[in-house]
């Protein structure tokens, strides 16, 4: 999600909230597969319905991660690098719900684009937790997503883009 320069410790958490949500995580490209790709394909939703499904998945994402910020204790590498794969493993799992949802066919190629951005932010999201969880001190997890910061404020606004362009403003950035 958004990246903050406020401190170092700040950057962690806030760049890590690119995969909590820049909405939501993802899962390997190669295995992913989408409602639209499977044979037996659920119903399709009506409008209403597939964003209320959709948004759902966000806000809970969301949620989950203003919890676990507030129990983070910036000071504590342990902490940091739990916060950090237990953000990755919740932003993995909302983009297999999202990649479950079959919306509308009229929507249906604004929403690919909408969760392969957010599995995008979560590939680079994991990649930056096998980095925080190398590090070996608070200030050399820092530096390492202060060296990515840029990449991953890209990603998340052509995340929060896409979720707009889908008719999901609530899976973007506020």
């Amino acid at each position: 999600m958004r990246i903050t320069r406020i401190a170092a410790v700040g950057l962690i958490a806030a760049t890590v909230s690119v995969a909590g949500l820049a909405g939501c995580g993802g899962s390997d490209s190669s295995s992913a597969t989408t409602a639209a790709d499977t044979t037996a394909a659920a119903p399709e939703l009506t409008e209403a319905e597939f964003v209320a499904a959709a948004t759902k998945v966000c806000t809970d994402v969301k949620a989950a991660e203003k919890d676990a910020e507030a129990a983070l204790d910036a000071t504590n590498l342990e902490s940091l690098q739990a916060f950090v794969a237990a953000n990755v493993d919740a932003s993995k799992a909302a983009v297999a719900e999202l990649e479950s949802i079959t919306p509308p066919a009229a929507m249906a190629d604004a929403y690919a684009a909408y969760v392969s951005a957010q599995a995008a932010v979560v590939d680079f999201a994991s990649t930056l937790g096998a980095d925080v969880a190398s590090a070996t001190t608070v200030e050399d997890a820092a530096a390492k997503v202060s060296a990515v910061a840029a990449d991953a404020e890209k990603l998340s606004a052509t995340a929060d883009e896409a979720a707009v362009a889908a008719s999901l403003p609530e899976c973007a950035d506020e």
